[in-house]
């Protein structure tokens, strides 16, 4: 029988080649055992890639839901810490405010303009916060913060009320600016009058979120709480006994305000509510997917586990035999 054979260099040239392939599947088993997916998904799928590009499809549109959802909760969450505080600062001030009417003296309706002041600049500050760069308060007009600051505004108001000489007309005064489109909403408020875009919360649907600065509520605590910043200001003129007047006028006032901010907060609290459903029912939704993903690019455990063993034993034998192979030369044969 003729013996065939090949050279030294041949066959190093086949063990590196085998060396190689072994290797190939070596890290192909080791990442479907780490994984659990296949890596050849053309021949698990036998060329048919419809389903698989179903599921990735829907699983991107609720990639997108996600979100589109995380923003629009965080953008309420956000706006009603917000709110929340503006409407601990009207209630907090209303009982003050008549705490100290009924302890009339000069000096205590001096100290409840100063806190009248500086509850009227918390206000402003909270309203005009932003959320990710964009403000919460200002309507479809994000960039810019939706109030001038609170100096500003009881600026307007010393003219506007300059020599009311009675609690009523003070107050009157200050109302009919706020309410008056060439008052407040044409100095003071820099939002927009349109409400900001709904929040998308799946394909079909959207929630509106209609909460501005110029509401009728948060409107009328600004009101309150500048009318009582005002009290001792020479400007209305207003003798000791109508500025302690006011002060409990202003404090009946913001109590009620303070139920109108409440009734805001709820809404946005029920807008908050329908976001976390929608985001739950995506989030189910997708996992569910992923499953279904999963179970169809799936790999066997066991039997990946089986094949990486004979792998790794007929890569162990090949070096042994490449060990042997380098050892051979013509003296150690003619022994």
């Amino acid at each position: 029988m003729k013996a065939t054979a090949i050279g030294d260099l041949a066959q190093t040239f086949m063990l590196q080649q085998r060396s190689t392939q072994l290797r190939a599947s070596m890290l192909r088993l080791t990442q479907e055992m780490s994984t659990g997916i296949v890596s050849d998904v053309q021949s698990r799928l036998g060329g048919d890639f419809a389903k698989l590009s179903g599921l990735e499809h829907r699983m991107t549109i609720m990639d997108g839901l996600r979100v589109a959802n995380t923003e629009a909760a965080g953008f309420t969450e956000a706006a009603q810490m917000r709110l929340g505080r503006v409407t601990d600062t009207a209630g907090e001030l209303g009982n003050s405010l008549l705490a100290l009417a009924a302890s009339p003296g000069t000096g205590v309706v001096s100290g409840s303009a100063d806190r009248a002041a500086a509850a009227l600049e918390d206000a402003v500050h909270e309203l005009n916060a932003k959320f990710a760069g964009r403000a919460l308060f200002a309507g479809v007009s994000t960039d810019s913060a939706p109030l001038i600051d609170a100096g500003a505004i009881l600026d307007e108001l010393r003219v506007v009320a300059a020599g009311a000489g009675t609690a009523a007309a003070a107050i009157t005064a200050v109302g009919t600016w706020f309410n008056d489109p060439a008052g407040f909403e044409a100095t003071a408020y820099q939002g927009s009058t349109t409400d900001l875009q709904p929040f998308a919360i799946n394909e079909d649907r959207s929630i509106p979120y209609e909460l501005r600065a110029d509401d009728p509520a948060v409107r009328a605590a600004l009101r309150d709480m500048a009318a009582a910043a005002l009290v001792t200001d020479p400007a209305l003129g207003l003798s000791g006994a109508e500025q302690a007047q006011l002060v409990s006028d202003i404090g009946e006032s913001l109590l009620v305000v303070q139920d109108d901010l409440i009734g805001l907060s709820a809404n946005l609290g029920v807008t908050q509510e329908m976001i976390e459903r929608a985001s739950v029912r995506q989030e189910t939704e997708r996992l569910a997917l992923e499953d279904a993903r999963n179970t169809l690019l799936a790999a066997d455990p066991f039997e990946t586990a089986t094949e990486l063993e004979a792998v790794q034993f007929r890569l162990e034998s090949l070096y042994a035999v490449t060990v042997r192979s380098s050892q051979l030369s013509l003296v150690n044969f003619l022994r």
